[in-house]
């Protein structure tokens, strides 16, 4: 039965209220967190810029991330609240959501199919793999950067041709300007494009995009501190052959590729250590989404591929910087969940298409339930990695005194 436009409106306004419902049972314990890495150098930049605006562009900046948008949006946020944790846990979450909200809109917009929209957007919102994204308030540039690129990908439209093309550009290098990994979006929107076109034509069209997209890209580069993860694998490159760098980046993909599956909506391992086995688990994750791509089943293929996307640019990224982390690759995968939780949703889809819809329903309850305990169970992680953050003095948070035996 197909719905009418405006009872498909309705929808989307429960199902919104169904997002903020599940995001704050999910993660409204933010609200009680303090710090975590960097976000102490982040407050302390906020002052700094509050009594001089220049120092805005200044590389003395305790955290020069090199994507000015993240850093203005925190920045703008504080002059309405100042350096209050609860507050920026809360607009963390709120990002998170809008991300989740903006990917169901694409699949609906891209597939027509509104069922498997809403699950996509639902699963996003409760993956316990990218934790850190939603818990670390300086990683808000991953959601910030991602709920950009969506919007980028609203503006291309459905036609052979980009609907709106200065908005497609501008979002896409505001969201190159939060995060440089968004960039590889405007390949996917290259062939979201080139489907239904030529691929002559398709570039004609998405070129002017991609040389803004190339400066933004530089642009975020040139403005990184050297200790950065970025810089820090750079200089790593010349003390390693390219054999060894060519065989941790195949070892880092396929890991990364493994976690998108072992800890989807579940926990079965400590997530801050590398185990053997997920090696070859990835390799076949790996091989699956190649099968996908060659295939060219929609929505199949354009989701194994933003996947790979999303996980190319962390690919770059060596072991070293990479293994050892205490919360594990968490953030390095937010993008890449974007594609894989199309891929669960169409697997539970399949299943209300094809065996049965309380099955669906079923499996879709107790995969819920599962993300719940588990995010549970990386607030600990959270904790301890807040715990291990440098502390700063209480005039570091104004409009909110905390004890000096709180600041972390």
């Amino acid at each position: 039965m197909k719905i009418p436009p405006l009872a498909k409106e309705h929808l989307w306004w429960s199902y919104v209220a169904l997002l903020a419902a599940v995001a704050w049972l999910c993660f409204g314990n933010l609200r009680t967190h303090l710090l975590d890495t960097h976000d102490a150098d982040s407050f302390a930049d906020h002052l700094q810029i509050a009594e001089d605006w220049t120092f805005f562009f200044s590389d003395e900046k305790a955290q020069a991330s090199g994507r000015p948008i993240a850093e203005a949006t925190k920045f703008l946020f504080f002059l309405l609240f100042g350096n209050n944790p609860a507050a920026f846990h809360l607009l963390s979450i709120a990002v998170h959501t809008l991300a989740a909200f903006l990917l169901a809109r694409i699949v609906w917009r891209q597939t027509d199919q509104i069922v498997l929209a809403a699950l996509t957007g639902l699963l996003f919102l409760t993956n316990v793999t990218h934790f850190q994204a939603v818990h670390h308030i300086s990683a808000l540039d991953y959601p910030l950067a991602l709920s950009c690129g969506l919007a980028a990908l609203l503006a291309l439209g459905r036609g052979a041709t980009p609907q709106r093309p200065i908005a497609f550009a501008v979002w896409l290098c505001c969201g190159t300007l939060a995060h440089p990994s968004i960039a590889p979006v405007w390949l996917l929107a290259l062939y979201l494009i080139w489907r239904r076109s030529d691929l002559t034509a398709s570039l004609g069209a998405l070129w002017p995009s991609g040389l803004a997209l190339c400066l933004a890209f530089a642009c975020s580069l040139f403005l990184a501190a050297d200790n950065t993860s970025t810089w820090q694998s750079v200089d790593e490159y010349g003390s390693q052959s390219t054999l060894d760098l060519g065989l941790g980046m195949v070892r880092v993909l396929v890991w990364f590729l493994s976690r998108l599956l072992t800890t989807a909506h579940w926990l079965p391992l400590p997530i801050y250590v590398q185990e053997t086995w997920e090696l070859y688990l990835g390799a076949v994750v790996c091989a699956l989404l190649a099968w996908l791509i060659w295939r060219n089943r929609q929505p199949l293929t354009s989701a194994a591929g933003a996947t790979l996307l999303g996980l190319a640019p962390y690919v770059l990224l060596t072991e070293a910087t990479i293994l050892g982390l205490p919360a594990g690759p968490s953030r390095y995968l937010y993008l890449a969940t974007a594609g894989s939780s199309l891929l669960l949703a169409w697997g539970l889809d399949w299943i209300r298409r094809r065996l049965h819809p309380y099955a669906a329903a079923a499996l879709l309850a107790v995969t819920l339930v599962s993300s719940y305990y588990s995010l549970r169970q990386v607030e600990s992680i959270s904790l301890f990695t807040s715990a291990r953050s440098p502390k700063i003095p209480n005039h570091c948070w104004p409009k909110m005194p905390i004890p000096d035996s709180a600041c972390c």
